[in-house]
């Protein structure tokens, strides 16, 4: 399955309201296949931060247990790693936010996406973007 087509399934409220994942999302992993690199490029104190690491842990829990996509989780904090940072922009990221790259493709959820307008983490506007 392409990253594209696993990318909407990223379901932010659902983990946000429940601390579980939908059943698309353990669906998709379970019918993706190969490794998918997940690179959470956000500075420690940003708002988003802490809930989508929390959401990243669950996604990575949850391929674990089923067969399926292996997922590979980074996080990069562009404040205290601006070099390692910098290098994302060459793999499609050219900010911050969360870098999703498999088999040569890649999708970029800028920061702002993960945000509302109050600058705090939205699952509802992270969900759409």
């Amino acid at each position: 399955m392409l990253l594209i087509q696993w990318r909407p399934s990223l379901n932010f409220t659902q983990f946000y309201q429940e601390s579980a994942l939908s059943e698309r999302s353990i669906s998709t992993l379970s019918d993706t296949a190969g490794t998918i690199s997940i690179a959470s490029i956000l500075s420690e104190d940003s708002p988003a931060a802490a809930p989508t690491g929390r959401l990243l842990r669950r996604f990575e829990s949850t391929s674990s247990e089923y067969s399926g996509a292996k997922l590979e989780i980074s996080y990069i904090d562009p404040r205290t790693n601006p070099r390692l940072a910098g290098q994302m922009a060459a793999h499609g990221a050219p900010g911050t936010g969360l870098l999703l790259r498999q088999a040569g493709r890649h999708v970029f959820i800028p920061e702002e996406a993960l945000l509302d307008a109050n600058n705090r983490f939205s699952p509802a506007d992270a969900e759409e973007a």
